[in-house]
């Protein structure tokens, strides 16, 4: 494990978590390039009772 606590193989996500309801979470994960100008990601949405996934999400 290197010093920030990730693998060499770890794929890159980024965490949000609610800090009244700790197991509450928003991850963007997974992220792909669909063109030249766009970013796309899945998203992932966990709570008590919750459990999705939108697997591509795109930006531009």
């Amino acid at each position: 494990m290197n010093a920030q606590g990730t693998e060499p193989t770890d794929t890159p996500a980024v965490d949000v978590r609610c800090q009244n309801a700790p197991t509450a979470r928003v991850r963007l994960a997974d992220r792909h390039f669909p063109d030249e100008h766009g970013t796309g990601f899945a998203v992932e949405l966990r709570a008590e009772g919750l459990r999705a996934r939108l697997d591509s999400v795109i930006a531009w």
